[in-house]
């Protein structure tokens, strides 16, 4: 099983109140597809992933590579924003 990091542990309890485990679990539900869609292709081995997890709708961004979640998006977030450039 792969560790979670800290970044991605903070967020998803700041951002939608779940446990440290949840990212560990939600990598695992992405892996298998289960209640999991993909709403970003992939770029540069991360993609946005839309999953149902204890009755939430939560947004990650998930590394192919390292399989596991980087950090949880804002639940109103679309996973389709362009990244600004700095003003």
């Amino acid at each position: 099983m792969t560790r979670p990091t800290t970044h991605a542990t903070l967020r998803l309890s700041e951002r939608y109140g779940l446990d440290a485990n949840a990212a560990v679990e939600i990598a695992e539900m992405i892996r298998k597809r289960r209640d999991a869609r993909n709403v970003k292709p992939q770029l540069r081995g991360r993609s946005v992933w839309r999953v149902r997890y204890h009755d939430k709708s939560v947004l990650v961004v998930y590394d192919h590579r390292l399989k596991k979640v980087l950090t949880a998006l804002p639940s109103g977030a679309t996973g389709s924003q362009k990244r600004r450039d700095p003003e």
